[in-house]
């Protein structure tokens, strides 16, 4: 039987310092907003010959004048291009809101004959639209309120439902448990949004956050599996500790549950490979967060349980 505690004090230790490091990297860098969050535009463009890379068409719109372009391929010989502004504050602080427009108008006609000199394109293909941050704030608080009310809903229900293993800890700690190894799992990814949007111009859309509303139910619905074999076995005193019972617990579950993060990454990699821009850093969120989920499930949430519990170990009676 493998000990998956005797290595406890290096798992959280090594945990502790990924997810500080997280928010690190979010606090020095931020997240590279797309326009799902602020003012901008998207601008649909369909190629006459072979669709140019993504890191030309990049730099051909950086060589117009527009900054942090982010470019994804669509269907057929299609391109979609997302930018903040096609002009900047400082060109329109003296122009009234006709003039702005005409502005616009006149820079998306020079862009569209820039990209046609630069690379061919079906002009009649052309579209630029202009995108609101209002729908991307609303998703903002919503997810925010429903992350602050799933948590307590999580402990709440495992409280409950573990009422009867109040010994050697409270019932209620397994859900904190649970909590922990959630937010590892959410701030991990995040962490590593921020780095990819600030050395390679990667934004952090509500796709992203999609991402990781399942990666948020996936971890929970892990640790719980574990929680409940571990329920199950002090119950029946299966084990003859606290902490052979953990172990033991593990045991039985460790194969189900690699099974099904391995089979659950496949599709992702998948994705990730194959799927186009348009799904590369969705997959990528999915794919972190999952195993993440998978790891933390054993080696954070229940040592965190078996360490609350150390000065308490005892007989199960």
């Amino acid at each position: 039987m493998i000990d998956f505690l005797k290595y406890k004090n290096f798992y959280l230790g090594f945990s502790a310092i990924m997810f500080i490091g997280s928010i690190i990297a979010v606090s020095l860098f931020g997240l590279n907003l797309g326009i799902d969050f602020s003012h901008g535009s998207i601008l649909g463009v369909q190629f006459k010959d072979a669709v140019p890379k993504t890191s030309q068409i990049r730099e051909a719109i950086q060589e117009f004048g527009i900054k942090d372009p982010s470019v994804r391929t669509t269907e057929g010989k299609g391109v979609e291009i997302t930018f903040q502004d096609i002009v900047s504050q400082e060109q329109t602080k003296d122009l009234n809101p006709d003039q702005i427009e005409e502005l616009k108008t006149s820079k998306q006609e020079e862009l569209k004959s820039f990209l046609n000199n630069k690379f061919g394109i079906v002009e009649e293909s052309v579209s630029f639209e202009e995108v609101s941050p209002i729908v991307g704030s609303r998703i903002l608080n919503k997810t925010a309120w429903a992350l602050i009310l799933s948590t307590i809903a999580i402990i709440a229900i495992v409280a409950v439902s573990f009422r009867k293993i109040s010994r050697p800890i409270s019932s209620w700690k397994y859900g904190i448990a649970t909590i922990v190894a959630l937010f590892h799992d959410i701030m991990l990814p995040i962490g590593l949004f921020a780095i990819l949007g600030k050395f390679y111009g990667v934004q952090f859309t509500l796709q992203i956050i999609i991402a990781l509303l399942t990666v948020f139910g996936y971890s929970v619905n892990d640790t719980i599996v574990i929680f409940d074999r571990i329920r199950e076995n002090l119950i029946r005193k299966n084990a003859p500790n606290f902490y052979e019972a953990i172990n033991k617990s593990l045991n039985e579950v460790v194969g189900r549950s690699l099974a099904t993060t391995f089979t659950t990454l496949l599709p992702l990699l998948a994705l990730f490979f194959f799927g186009g821009e348009t799904l590369k850093y969705f997959s990528l969120a999915l794919l972190v967060g999952i195993t993440l989920g998978a790891y933390s499930s054993i080696f954070i949430a229940t040592p965190i349980v078996y360490l609350w519990a150390r000065n308490k170990i005892e007989k199960i009676k």
